[in-house]
């Protein structure tokens, strides 16, 4: 878990990178991005991640 961070731009979108062997694992998958979509209120949190491929 420590190898997967999300990032806010300044536009307040957020983004994940990636470090250590998630950043391998996704480079040997051909992972060459992700999309996060995230939402919660008080109780609940959840995320949605689309990983996309090089080809």
């Amino acid at each position: 878990m420590k190898d997967v961070e999300v990032i806010y731009l300044d536009s307040g979108k957020p983004e994940i990178v990636l470090h250590g062997n998630a950043e391998s694992q996704a480079s040997l998958l051909g992972i060459s991005h992700l999309h996060v979509s995230l939402t919660g209120d008080a109780d609940t949190a959840m995320a949605f991640v689309i990983a996309e491929s090089n080809s």
